[in-house]
């Protein structure tokens, strides 16, 4: 299972479809490929992560691309193709909940460093498996000594 962790606040746009794609860095496990599925999530912090009670599916859909993506100071290269046209960055930072390819840009530089390399990841809300319903309900705490009670602060 790819699974992919969202900060709350895009869970409802993920819910809904608005939101269809991230851009993640490269890690230690490869990244989903066309045809596989996309498990979103939000809310898994350490140390329990997916088992966390913040933690929530958000849905389940097939990839419909998954592509290397490079971001540097004045161009993006997407698969082998470079985008250079303002349209198109002002459309991907859109899409990836960024106010312009600026905001975009300075995000990924401070996590990372520009030039940026990472994964382009699509999936097909109209397809998928699993919505969550919004608004996203809390999870009650477990049993004393369960797992759930020892992910809540003190």
């Amino acid at each position: 299972m790819v699974a992919y962790n969202f900060p709350p606040e895009d869970a409802r746009a993920i819910i809904f479809g608005i939101k269809a794609s991230v851009i993640k860095p490269h890690g230690k496990r490869p990244h989903v490929a066309v045809g596989g599925t996309v498990h979103a999530f939000c809310g898994a912090v350490p140390p329990l992560w997916m088992k966390s009670p913040e933690c929530h599916r958000l849905i389940v859909a097939p990839c419909s691309r998954s592509e290397e993506i490079v971001i540097e100071a004045d161009k993006v290269t997407l698969g082998n193709a470079v985008m250079v046209t303002p349209e198109w960055f002002e459309t991907l930072a859109r899409d990836e909940g960024f106010s312009d390819f600026g905001s975009l840009q300075v995000h990924y530089d401070r996590l990372y460093g520009l030039p940026f390399r990472g994964q382009y990841i699509r999936w097909r809300p109209d397809r998928a498996e699993f919505r969550a319903q919004w608004p996203l309900i809390v999870k009650p705490p477990g049993p004393p000594g369960s797992t759930d009670q020892a992910a809540q602060p003190p």
